[in-house]
């Protein structure tokens, strides 16, 4: 392999080293999560900005405050590189997980089925030292994803109502008709806050919980650890 050969691979292997990409925009109530392949660039819908800034959080709380007011920043902290890059109204930040992967503790499983990744890499991030993370962007990857792991190691799932392909509901509506609810605890995911929607949810299908956006490590960490102890195969 000569020079040429090796300049043709940087984007991929760039790609490879970096964890995640935002563009956010604090006025706008915006936050971009950015995929970049290598050879392309992918950008999802827009989440709350106060959703990344719950991602933040978890990093290190103090990174706020640089990330608002500083035009850049660059900072290595908790095993995490953070490097942000104002661009007009909007800043670009890039973060590099330079944690080493560790095997979760145990062989109990949670499937997370969101179309953000924000909210995916909220979950793993927290959990992935407990459980083995399964993980699906949309309501026919979910499926799929149960019933290729639907054993008594699987132990909580938790679905957004609005994604692509198949929505929430229509996961949802898969579990009740195969009476799966007792046997593998679900609670959803969504930025509903409307009262009589939530109950109405709440009475059609046997959920544990709703975990609404934004929410932060306690919340989430609460509603897990709830629907996790109702799965009968739990040992907790």
């Amino acid at each position: 392999m000569d020079i040429n050969d090796l300049v043709k691979l940087l984007p991929s292997i760039i790609a490879e080293t970096i964890e995640d990409i935002y563009l956010i925009n604090k006025n706008k109530d915006e936050s971009y999560h950015i995929q970049y392949e290598g050879r392309k660039i992918l950008v999802e819908q827009p989440e709350f900005y106060n959703t990344f800034i719950n991602y933040i959080n978890d990093i290190d709380p103090s990174l706020i405050n640089e990330i608002e007011t500083k035009e850049t920043v660059k900072k290595f902290t908790n095993n995490y590189m953070i490097d942000v890059i104002t661009q007009g109204e909007y800043k670009i930040v890039i973060i590099n997980d330079c944690n080493i992967e560790e095997e979760a503790s145990s062989d109990y499983k949670i499937l997370i089925a969101d179309d953000s990744n924000i909210i995916i890499n909220f979950f793993t991030k927290i959990f992935k030292d407990r459980f083995k993370i399964l993980t699906a962007t949309n309501g026919d990857e979910a499926i799929k994803l149960f019933e290729a792991n639907k054993d008594d190691k699987l132990v909580g799932c938790f679905f957004d109502l609005q994604m692509p392909v198949k929505n929430g509901y229509e996961v949802l509506d898969y579990f009740k008709q195969n009476n799966l609810f007792g046997s593998y605890p679900v609670s959803v995911i969504s930025g509903e806050d409307d009262g009589a929607n939530i109950a109405a949810l709440t009475n059609n299908y046997a959920i544990v919980d709703m975990l609404q956006k934004p929410f932060n490590n306690d919340s989430i960490t609460n509603i897990v650890n709830k629907t996790i102890s109702l799965s009968p195969n739990y040992k907790g």
